[in-house]
């Protein structure tokens, strides 16, 4: 757990601004997330709440800032009337959802400086100028939006000095097929437009292989973490280090930053979740094939040549505790 071994982040200098989980998202090359906001009193007495949905594509970028309007967030909130009428409403979610271009701008100049993934990333002018210097971004998410209306029997009220802190979950990506994340993600992708003005943002086509441990994702995925590079998951090391004990030794760094940002810590557990899955299960394969007793090795490389192959492969899962067989 050595600076020798690359298990040491390094300190975060003073004088950067500390931001909040939007504004890393603004800054961040990988998006490996997909946040849904509920509002407090959406449905009854439910707390507001947000999910965390783990994507099967992570989605890279080379050119900074993004725009608000291109994070994947989604918010669950109930009509403009009833917003309208309801102070409460307007007051959730405020801190979460507030971008201050200073402090982006100044991170953004940091890490083009001093991190090794931001080296080649192009700032641009254009979408720092559409950032206001202060603002509730919330308007720039997509919406899903109850315009039923429902009559609600009196409640007694709710003591003001009790606090009502927002709650946070994730839903597991097990990659399972389609699921109705990946339905929420095609209605993104047609709903968002950028203003005509503004450079369309540069997203590598190449997906991230996450399985092959070469790319430094948690570097680019939380760069407020990992301020000049160092200890990412996946750097070469001289002992290898197994993600569960990398999780432990993080949290336990002397500055504590990495046991607050939830968005981390729900995909460390993503992926320790993902490998337990893994090594739970099994592929079978049809004796019809063809491909009958070959090596892994060889049955990648019969995939590569003929993909029609594929579905004569099953892959099965039973005993992994708390999930369904898949």
């Amino acid at each position: 757990m050595s600076v020798e071994n690359e298990m040491d982040p390094g300190d975060i200098p003073a004088y950067l601004p500390e931001l909040i989980q939007v504004e890393e998202m603004i800054i961040a090359r990988l998006h490996v997330q997909m946040m849904v906001h509920r509002y407090r009193g959406h449905q009854y007495h439910y707390p507001g709440h947000c999910v965390s949905f783990m994507q099967n594509t992570v989605k890279t970028v080379n050119v900074l800032p993004n725009l608000p309007a291109e994070l994947d967030i989604v918010v669950l909130r109930p009509s403009d009337q009833v917003v309208k009428d309801d102070p409460q409403y307007q007051r959730q979610f405020r801190s979460d959802f507030r971008v201050r271009k200073g402090r982006v701008v100044t991170w953004l100049g940091f890490l083009k400086a001093y991190h090794p993934d931001y080296q080649h990333v192009t700032i641009s002018s254009d979408r720092i100028d559409a950032l206001l210097a202060d603002e509730d971004v919330s308007s720039s998410f997509t919406a899903i939006v109850n315009d039923q209306t429902e009559e609600v029997e009196d409640q007694p009220p709710t003591s003001a000095e009790l606090p009502s802190p927002n709650s946070y979950s994730m839903v597991l990506n097990l990659n399972i097929t389609t699921t109705e994340v990946d339905l929420i993600f095609e209605e993104i992708a047609g709903q968002k437009s950028l203003l005509p003005s503004l450079p369309a943002p540069s997203i590598r086509q190449t997906p991230v292989d996450e399985a092959s441990g070469k790319d430094r994702i948690f570097a680019m995925a939380f760069p407020t973490l990992y301020t000049t590079g160092p200890a990412d998951f996946n750097t070469p090391r001289l002992r290898k280090v197994d993600l569960n004990d990398y999780a432990q030794h993080l949290m336990r760094f002397h500055d504590g930053r990495f046991g607050p940002p939830l968005r981390w810590r729900f995909f460390v557990f993503n992926i320790l979740i993902r490998c337990k899955a893994n090594s739970s299960a099994c592929f079978y394969v049809s004796k019809a094939s063809g491909l009958k007793d070959l090596s892994r090795d060889e049955l990648v490389e019969a995939l590569l040549v003929d993909e029609g192959l594929l579905p004569q492969i099953v892959r099965q899962g039973s005993d992994l505790t708390g999930t369904r067989p898949y």
